[in-house]
């Protein structure tokens, strides 16, 4: 039959299946099971949904196989058994069929890198490699067609296509997951996406899955408007609610069915269900277009220009990143505090400006634990004390909504400069109950910032005037994998991050090595590593033994477990002052962190390290505090 699926498609309005998870849910089986392992444990079932669908009406079963390539399986321990679990989702799918309808391979989109706290670091050629040997077992198998679905990675997508058209001699189906009507999340309109899915060999392009029934007929009439290609269009049944604490879709099957026939009316050649969508809803949809032809499609040129508003860029700003081919540059930190008493935070940033600190960086509630907004302490210190501030952003604890109201938030308030960082779990921190968020990791988030510069959001959609962020990473140069840190360091890089700030570090040697794979791997970036001087030699001991991702030498160890209350705080700045010694002539400056915001302890670092750096010492007073208002 596959040699007649594209010449049926011509010919008459195939209707599809609907979802094969929300039916596996509803039919007892709990989210801790891999659903494509079913085929082997449980064929019975799988089939007897399958034969649901072909009884309401379905000329087109994608067959149980969703996840059941190298990159899914391997996280549940099942990449030996791809072989067996898609050959067998084929076998079940045909067997309901009967013939009565085509049977596509379905391959879904590999995990986005961005929303993992340890991302798999796939290349091009190991993704092209995964998608390749799914296609291929599918092929092999005896499926119609090859259907990639549920795509909102356009790139992924386009490696998947190329990787199906070059290995087997079947159909293929590209489908985008789209949020937003006329973009893809990388902010790409959709015309020029699908453009991009037919010149690698794309014969079906449509939407699946996504925001909603309307958003899905939206994309499907803007596109048939301006394409003569074949169309396929599988929405979810509207948005999920939390009913009873299971998530339901609440769509009813006529409503589902009155907009398919819209769909078709704008040219749609392929309609079926995603998520939420049952054999109920397929029927339903089955009587509506009786056995209906291909809409007639007047298809028209849309000037590019017109398909996403220009963004309004910023004006150029005066910035420390400007800087920092003239002179290398020194950061402090100085946290916001746990209360609302800002006397000693706004003291120290006025004595640091005045010694000639370039920027203020302030945590976003480090370690979990509770401070005031990093967002509206810097705005505070910015408008009062005049000194630029970097602020922390973290994914722990807003999701992908909050996070970007919260950059937008800052831009509008004159802050320009971010370090986006995963940040300390929740359960680190001082207030019980409370939970992380974890959307994004940084890598994720750092892309969400650049496209901000580029004036979309993560949806794709314009946010009518471009932002400028200044956009800094983390980069833990005491990971034992110094290999593994860079090639993640590489991806933050390419995601849009401009500048490297280093966890702790005390071990110079250990950064003269990670600055050198940096470079060898390419990243040019400007890199200022964290220098944190020890007030004691307990101290010492629990920034070693307790703070995540750190580690202190040995013979810096000893050396504090030699000092006492009276010389602990001068040991420690001594060994912080000869690691600035050792930094510098490898670094474009000196992020310099005081324990528990000690400012004074910072203006000495900062005194010593101009003096490495040929800058002249600036004023050093401490100035009456000004009221906090």
């Amino acid at each position: 039959m596959a040699a007649k699926f594209l010449d049926i498609l011509h010919e008459e309005v195939l209707v599809g299946d609907g979802a094969m998870g929300t039916e596996l849910y509803a039919r007892g089986v709990g989210l801790d099971t891999n659903y494509d392992e079913l085929n082997l444990t449980r064929p019975q079932l799988v089939q007897g949904i399958h034969a649901d669908y072909i009884t309401a009406g379905a000329r087109f079963l994608e067959t149980n196989t969703y996840g059941a390539n190298r990159g899914r399986l391997a996280g549940y321990g099942l990449d030996g058994k791809i072989n067996e679990i898609n050959v067998a989702g084929v076998r079940i799918a045909r067997a309901a069929a009967g013939g009565r309808a085509f049977v596509a391979g379905s391959i879904g989109s590999l995990p986005s890198q961005e929303f993992s706290d340890q991302p798999i670091l796939w290349t091009d050629e190991e993704v092209y490699a995964i998608f390749h040997e799914q296609a291929v077992l599918l092929a092999n198998a005896g499926v119609d067609a090859i259907l990639l679905e549920t795509f909102s990675d356009l790139d992924q997508l386009v490696i998947g296509v190329r990787a199906a058209r070059e290995h087997t001699d079947l159909p293929v189906i590209a489908s985008l997951t789209l949020q937003h009507r006329a973009v893809t999340s990388g902010g790409l309109d959709i015309f020029r996406a699908y453009e991009r899915l037919l010149e690698v060999g794309a014969d079906v392009i449509g939407t699946n899955c996504g925001r909603g029934v309307a958003n899905v007929l939206h994309i499907i009439e803007e596109l048939c408007a301006q394409t003569s290609a074949l169309v396929s269009a599988f929405p979810n049944a509207g948005f999920p609610e939390d009913v009873g604490g299971r998530i339901m879709y609440l769509s009813s099957p006529d409503y589902l069915a009155a907009m398919a026939e819209r769909m078709v009316a704008a040219g749609a050649n392929l309609v079926g269900g995603c998520c939420g969508t049952t054999p109920a809803s397929i029927a339903a949809i089955v009587a509506k277009l009786n056995q209906r032809t291909p809409a007639t499609r007047m298809v028209r040129r849309i000037p590019r220009a017109a398909a996403v508003e220009t963004p309004l860029r910023p004006p150029q700003r005066d910035s420390y990143l400007s800087q920092v081919q003239n002179k290398q540059l020194i950061f402090v930190e100085l946290d916001p505090p746990y209360g609302l008493d800002f006397e000693k935070m706004l003291t120290g940033c006025r004595v640091l400006h005045n010694l000639g600190v370039d920027a203020i960086t302030i945590g976003d509630s480090p370690l979990a634990t509770l401070r005031v907004s990093n967002i509206a302490t810097a705005a505070l210190v910015q408008g009062q004390i005049g000194i630029e501030c970097v602020i922390h952003m973290t994914c722990r604890d807003h999701n992908i909504i909050g996070l970007q109201s919260l950059l937008m938030g800052a831009w509008v308030q004159g802050l320009k400069n971010v370090l986006v960082i995963t940040g300390d779990p929740a359960k680190l921190g001082n207030q019980p109950g409370s939970s992380s968020v974890y959307d994004l990791n940084s890598i994720g988030l750092i892309k969400i910032a650049a496209q901000l510069n580029e004036g979309i959001n993560f949806a794709g959609a314009s946010i009518q005037k471009a932002t400028g962020f200044n956009i800094g990473c983390g980069f833990n140069p005491n990971f034992k994998n110094l290999d593994f840190e860079v090639k993640k360091l590489r991806r933050k890089i390419q995601a849009g991050a401009m500048f490297i700030m280093t966890q702790l570090v005390f071990d110079a040697e250990r950064l003269a090595l990670a600055v050198r794979m940096i470079r060898e791997a390419g990243i040019d970036a400007p890199i200022f590593p964290a220098v944190f001087p020890f007030v004691s030699g307990r101290n010492a001991e629990f920034v070693h033994n307790e703070l995540p991702g750190v580690r202190v030498p040995e013979t810096i160890l000893q050396r504090m477990a030699r000092t006492d209350k009276s010389t602990g705080q001068r040991e420690g700045l001594q060994i912080a002052r000869e690691l600035i010694e050792s930094y510098l002539p490898i670094c474009q400056g000196i992020y310099i962190v005081p324990p528990f915001n000690r400012y004074e302890m910072a203006a000495e670092l900062v005194e010593h390290a101009q003096k490495h750096i040929g800058r002249p010492a600036l004023q050093r007073n401490t100035p009456q505090s000004s009221e906090f208002s």
